[in-house]
């Protein structure tokens, strides 16, 4: 059997899952939101939503006879054992966000929304009800 690594894991599994539509370097996800589809890359999706299992189910899952358990689970392995405690989803989320108001706090944003009056786009027609679903999603 071949290495066994969780890069390795999630290789396969995006090479089986998305194969016919990606390219090697670039994994993107395109998703259609009220105005129209948004595009959005995947790089360090998995490494950014990693949340560990406490050291005791890990170390469990690392000593078991099935061999996809241990390869899933390397942080078990009581040799790789740090006194850090390993950090979860939230202190990642907390710490991205912390970063990214500091970023922000830096600039001086200003933003224009653009309206749609009407889905045919012209001109002297007025579409309440559309106008009114595009100004909800600004807030």
């Amino acid at each position: 059997m071949g290495s066994c690594s969780r890069d390795s894991i999630s290789a396969v599994l995006v090479t089986q899952t998305f194969s016919h539509a990606m390219h090697h370097c670039l994994l993107i996800v395109s998703m259609r939101h009220f105005e129209g589809p948004v595009v959005y890359t995947t790089n360090g999706f998995i490494e950014k939503n990693l949340d560990l299992l406490p050291r005791h189910i890990s170390s469990c899952l690392f000593q078991s006879d099935l061999l996809i358990a241990s390869c899933l689970f390397p942080e078990g392995n009581p040799k790789r054992h740090s006194n850090r405690k390993p950090s979860s989803l939230s202190n990642n989320l907390r710490t991205s966000l912390q970063t990214l108001l500091k970023l922000l706090e830096q600039r001086s944003n200003h933003y224009i929304f653009c309206i749609k009056p009407n889905e045919l786009k012209q001109a002297k027609m007025f579409e309440l009800g559309l106008v009114q679903h595009q100004v909800r999603y600004l807030w």
